[in-house]
């Protein structure tokens, strides 16, 4: 069975720095899928302005973060870090150990 989300129905962050929209939102007791869908728990979608960081997250060891970028480049730092542009598509182990 496909559960559709649309885009008006997912929770919308904005600052100066960084627009966010969560499609699970776990502080919404009104959202159904406040805990995710399965063992997806977490899909966002952050725009973050020229020169802007996304903060690090608390994260579990079975956790996978995948970034694309659609416009300019994200760098990441720590192990596994590097430059990544326009259109690639990266799979990144999170692992707080």
């Amino acid at each position: 069975m496909i559960t559709l989300r649309p885009s008006k129905e997912r929770t919308h962050i904005q600052n100066a720095n960084q627009n966010t929209w969560m499609t699970f939102d776990p502080e919404s007791n009104t959202d159904p899928f406040k805990n995710g869908f399965g063992a997806l728990k977490k899909l966002n979608e952050n725009i973050l302005a020229p020169g802007m960081e996304l903060r690090p997250f608390p994260t579990k060891s079975n956790m996978l973060v995948l970034t694309y970028v659609r416009k300019g480049s994200v760098l990441y730092k720590g192990p596994g870090g590097g430059c990544f542009r326009k259109t690639n598509l990266r799979w990144r182990r999170s692992d707080p150990k």
